[in-house]
């Protein structure tokens, strides 16, 4: 049966997309088989860089806390969103790529930081539990391609604590052993901010349920 010309407009136009304009939901919407995996590794790479990008924009947010060494910023959000939304190794990937970009010299850290130095400073325990968390999350939610929100809340949770442990334990270890202080000062207090991005989190990555179905098909 011949295709008219309206319905080949289309269908071409699912095809191409025009992320720009529409952003991903012409592509999101299309059938699968239909995409070449040419395109589908494009946008692949291009979402880990956007999430790289991502994690140093929510680093602009440093808000100092009194009592402790360790700023307030959004990357915890950032973070749990690209294992979430990416999976586990491109999730990964993407934090990997972020601290690269800083240690290479590009001020993408917290108050601008950047270098090998700003790892000698209190929060480096952080952004090794960037990677890690990132990678976790990703797992434990897998390829499944529906997760309920209380799954993604669990798993978010879960990877937030671990963001929290790494930063803690380097913590402790930057104040000369005082573990409890580090406890204190760079995870109990920041307690209701983390859950409030915890609950961000889970809800971002529901409603980017159909980027995450496109990126892990």
């Amino acid at each position: 049966m011949a295709i008219s010309g309206k319905e080949q407009l289309q269908t071409d136009f699912k095809m191409s997309g025009t992320i720009l304009s529409r952003g991903w939901l012409p592509i999101l919407r299309t059938d699968r088989t239909q995409i070449s995996p040419r395109t589908l590794l494009v946008a692949r790479l291009v979402a880990i860089v956007l999430f790289a990008l991502l994690t140093w924009a929510a680093a602009w947010t440093r808000i100092p806390i009194p009592g402790t060494p360790v700023p307030m910023t959004f990357q915890t959000l950032a973070v749990l969103l690209s294992g979430a939304v990416l999976g586990p190794f491109r999730g990964a990937a993407s934090q990997a790529l972020y601290l690269g970009l800083g240690l290479i010299g590009l001020p993408v850290f917290a108050g601008s930081g950047a270098g090998m130095a700003y790892l000698a400073g209190p929060t480096a325990g952080y952004l090794a539990g960037f990677v890690l968390a990132s990678l976790f999350v990703g797992g434990m939610l897998g390829k499944r391609r529906e997760p309920g929100i209380l799954k993604l809340f669990l798993v978010v949770l879960a990877g937030s604590l671990i963001i929290s442990c790494a930063g803690v334990l380097y913590l402790a270890l930057y104040m000369g052993g005082n573990f409890w202080a580090a406890l204190l000062q760079g995870a109990l207090i920041f307690t209701p901010w983390d859950l409030l991005k915890v609950v961000a989190a889970a809800g971002g990555a529901r409603l980017l349920l159909p980027v995450r179905r496109y990126l892990q098909s």
